[in-house]
């Protein structure tokens, strides 16, 4: 099974990325075929709100985007990980999200499994979900019902943290097991 994951955070190998990264390792033990892409790569455009995305058969900004997202849509398996950024996701994810919505009634991811890993210092994990829910349920851009999509939430802020909590480092493989079995099914 293809499983493809997104690192949204603009800090590399922080402990977003670190719980990702011990998730995959149990799904790429299990025979599954892990894409990792980390959003700082590559370029996105925030929304334009124009009218025009609904006409064409892709968006008009010329990006990363659309085979960004066409690569996830296509997946077994979707992963976002995501660090809290005041009470949200990051500004650079939150343009992915919102060209969704050229999409919107076309297309949507079609995976059997999706997770989420939501990182924050403190406070703000609940607000993040929300944005995760509306994006993928509210905004119908899952296939999956939201009941069904898996979340790992996790406190951390200093680099290399999340790696030195044996708790978070157990939940994170747990988090990537319970994601090979629902492949597995």
């Amino acid at each position: 099974m293809r499983v493809w994951a997104l690192a949204t955070s603009p800090r590399l190998g922080g402990n977003t990325e670190s719980l990702l990264d011990i998730a995959l390792a149990e799904l790429r033990a299990r025979g599954h075929e892990v894409t990792k892409r980390l959003l700082t790569d590559y370029s996105i455009a925030p929304c334009l709100a124009h009218s025009g995305c609904r006409k064409g058969p892709r968006c008009v900004i010329d990006d990363d985007f659309a085979s960004l997202a066409e690569e996830a849509m296509d997946a077994d398996a979707v992963l976002f990980a995501v660090p809290v950024y005041y009470w949200g996701v990051p500004a650079q994810f939150k343009a992915y999200i919102d060209r969704h919505v050229h999409y919107y009634g076309r297309r949507k991811y079609t995976a059997r499994a999706i997770g989420l890993i939501i990182v924050a210092a403190d406070d703000g994990i609940e607000e993040t979900q929300d944005q995760m829910h509306s994006f993928l349920s509210k905004g119908a851009h899952a296939a999956l019902p939201w009941s069904e999509v898996t979340i790992l939430q996790a406190f951390a802020y200093d680099r290399g943290e999340a790696l030195a909590n044996p708790d978070l480092v157990d939940k994170a493989r747990a988090f990537g097991l319970k994601l090979a079995g629902q492949l597995d099914q």
